[in-house]
């Protein structure tokens, strides 16, 4: 698979990095260190989103690195961007995450809906990062509640802030109808008139921001990976990489999984593919890092997500794991769980809504698709199930080496 990106992207990802940084320098430093050493780990993505979300991840991993180093951020603010905008200067200053939620909303990587679903924010969590980095860029501020007196006004009053202006509008649902409610409320409309105005002026000094030609041809000149390799687990313990690597190497862990081997069929089938479906529009940045075992990890989702019925199998109890997530699926919630022990990808849930019909006794169910295989079992009436990058042989010898039940 070549990794190249599209021109419009790589220029996008130079200016994120120079958002950043604040320093045109430091930027090209980045982007190209980025390219160099994880060149390999691109060629695994199959669509550019994908490759794009890993490198964004990387990009901001350098630049807080980057920024650590002793009397870095010092010399980052004494470098002069000569007869150019100061935007990359005073952006660089924001503060995280506004910072990096508000680049990516105005770079426009990705529509807001799915921007919101990648930060792991609800559409108003999101707005409030947005709203605080405008006002950190020099904004007026607009206390919610002040413009207009109903809950509706105050309700479309945040969501405001996740609009930009675009031809044709905003795609977002919820958006458009806090556009339209701001529309017909003075107050409103007037806040809204002064963010149009804002954004268009930050917009107009981003178009402006010249992305260098060394930057592009020594990015498209970089040596290409022969084969793909699996990610190794040197690079996937490094801190940055545990809050959006992980929720990558899921992504790869469903992209080819996208229909089941008709072997082996079992009652239910049809429905885990849509899950699996569901999953392959990920983009990135969904799991939460979350360092424990699989046996310790039923009280932390109970807590964070009120996620009820967590069972893993008792061989499975030691098992280390670095991200996971609850999301909705066919009127149930649905726990997915990334490992460090052959990189496995847990699926745990309730198998009524899916159909499954599996009994405690059935033991494993395994399968396999592609470059990839997985298995699947009831315990205790809870579904579980597992994937990995591999074929069949390779999830059965997984399930030979686990630890016999006690």
């Amino acid at each position: 698979m070549d990794p190249n990106l599209s021109r419009e992207t790589l220029s996008k990802l130079y200016r994120f990095a120079l958002l950043l940084a604040g320093s045109r320098v430091s930027s090209e430093w980045i982007l190209s260190r980025v390219f160099d050493e994880f060149a390999p780990q691109i060629g695994q993505f199959r669509t550019e989103k994908h490759r794009t979300a890993f490198l964004i991840a990387k990009i901001r991993e350098n630049v807080a690195a980057r920024a650590s180093q002793a009397n870095e951020t010092q010399a980052l603010e004494e470098e002069p961007l000569a007869g150019k905008s100061d935007l990359p200067m005073r952006f660089s200053r924001l503060t995280e995450p506004s910072k990096s939620a508000l680049a990516l909303f105005y770079l426009g990587f990705f529509p807001v809906a799915e921007l919101s679903s990648l930060l792991n924010l609800d559409l108003e969590d999101l707005a409030g990062l947005l709203k605080t980095g405008r006002e950190q860029l020099g904004a007026p501020h607009f206390p919610v509640g002040e413009a207009g007196g109903k809950k509706s006004s105050n309700k479309a009053a945040r969501l405001l802030a996740c609009y930009l202006p675009a031809e044709g509008g905003p795609a977002e649902s919820r958006i458009a109808r806090a556009v339209k409610a701001a529309r017909s409320d003075s107050a409103l409309n007037s806040q809204l008139e002064t963010q149009e105005a804002f954004d268009r002026g930050i917009l107009d000094e981003i178009g402006t921001l010249e992305v260098p030609a060394v930057v592009l041809e020594g990015i498209e000149s970089s040596e290409q990976p022969k084969e793909r390799k699996s990610v190794g687990l040197g690079a996937l313990k490094q801190p940055a990489f545990l809050s959006v690597g992980f929720a990558i190497l899921v992504v790869l862990g469903v992209l080819l999984f996208s229909t089941y081997s008709r072997m082996n069929r079992f009652e239910g089938e049809e429905k885990i593919v849509d899950l699996l479906e569901a999953t392959e529009e990920m983009s990135g940045v969904e799991l939460e890092p979350k360092v424990t075992t699989l046996g310790n990890l039923g009280d932390w989702l109970f807590s964070k997500y009120a996620f009820e019925n967590y069972r893993i199998p008792s061989e499975f109890s030691d098992y280390k794991t670095v991200g996971c997530r609850v999301f909705p699926q066919n009127g149930t919630r649905i726990a997915q769980i990334a490992v460090e022990p052959d990189n496995l990808i847990f699926f745990i849930f309730q198998p009524e809504p899916f159909g499954v019909k599996l009994r405690n006794k059935d033991g494993w169910r395994s399968f396999e698709q592609g470059d990839w295989a997985g298995a699947i079992r009831v315990s205790d009436g809870t579904c579980v199930m597992m994937a990995l990058r591999g074929d069949k042989d390779d999830i059965e010898a997984v399930l030979a080496k686990l630890p016999k039940k006690k």
